[in-house]
């Protein structure tokens, strides 16, 4: 029959019932009746009531759902972190390019004051050299001249230094003859080492490489400097490249006094030198000029067993470097 409301129960459901969904009746206590209750339980029950095939499409259907939610998610956290981290790299770039471009500026300050500082110091020099010709000058006078001059030299020297560590120009590749080189500096200093009585001797392994032959040679040069003043007569020094893979060795070892433990880490730093007098940069320059050519270097040193510094990935082949090499 009719309810008081004008509704009419379901087709087939149970009397008194209302039309609409099940969850929708309600009693006039509020409460829902137990024949909606049952109605609904039914309706549940027939919603999951599926064949095995469909049962097995629809739990396919929702997986992969769910998997491309998640990969949807992943997806975004990942572009988020991504974009955290470019920002944070671009940021680190353009700190570090400012910092290199004021790194430049200063060096290049620095160059200029001691280029400029040479030149005074190089007429003071040659004033003393004229002095050290007068055959009137009393002896006292001209030990006086002479250690003007010595000391000219030396400043010069350390100017130099500083102003091959101030610039930061880039290599210039080429082939560079490894025995020729060798034979070049080892001609050079041959005179300072026999003065010392320190055994210089070199060795070419392969016939070339390709760097920057000033760089490499003054590699070579402040190698064999350090090993000089760190030995002392009866001591040897030697110098050997060698092929590695498809690359070269470079080693320069000597027999001298060797250095302490906590000084291996620092030694590498401008301005960090393990004798009295050192002005510390020989080393800083060979550590700059090996970063600039992609090689690595590594010191032993032990006191009283010598030293040995070792250079690898100098290269046998043409380079591919952007810009650089040929």
């Amino acid at each position: 029959p009719p309810r008081p409301d004008g509704q009419r129960p379901p087709e087939g459901g149970p009397a008194g019932a209302a039309v609409g969904p099940p969850w929708s009746w309600r009693s006039a206590g509020g409460r829902a009746p137990e024949s909606a209750q049952q109605a609904l339980w039914l309706v549940v029950g027939m919603t999951t009531d599926l064949p095995p095939a469909e049962e097995r499409a629809l739990i396919q259907r929702v997986a992969a759902m769910l998997g491309l939610a998640w990969l949807a998610i992943a997806a975004l956290v990942l572009a988020w972190v991504r974009s955290i981290r470019g920002r944070d790299l671009a940021a680190a770039l353009e700190v570090e390019r400012r910092e290199r471009s004021l790194l430049a500026e200063q060096n290049l300050a620095a160059a200029g004051v001691a280029h400029e500082t040479k030149n005074p110091i190089g007429i003071l020099r040659a004033m003393a050299q004229r002095l050290e010709r007068d055959p009137t000058l009393s002896d006292a006078h001209r030990d006086c001249v002479e250690l003007i001059m010595d000391e000219a030299d030396r400043a010069t020297a350390r100017l130099g230094d500083f102003i091959n560590f101030a610039q930061l120009r880039a290599p210039k590749w080429d082939v560079v003859a490894v025995a020729p080189l060798l034979e070049r500096v080892a001609d050079a200093l041959r005179a300072d080492f026999d003065d010392a009585e320190v055994a210089l001797t070199v060795r070419a392994g392969v016939d070339a490489v390709f760097a920057d032959v000033t760089m490499l040679e003054q590699v070579v040069v402040n190698l064999l400097l350090n090993s000089l003043t760190a030995s002392g007569p009866g001591s040897a020094a030697s110098v050997t490249v060698t092929a590695a893979d498809d690359g070269a060795t470079l080693t320069v070892a000597d027999t001298g006094a060797g250095m302490p433990a906590e000084l291996l880490s620092e030694v590498f730093k401008p301005y960090v030198s393990g004798r009295a007098g050192g002005h510390g940069l020989g080393l800083a320059i060979v550590k700059r000029i090996a970063s600039q050519h992609g090689w690595s270097i590594s010191l032993e040193s032990a006191p009283g067993r010598g030293t040995t510094v070792t250079i690898t990935g100098l290269r046998r082949r043409r380079p591919h470097t952007p810009g650089g090499a040929p």
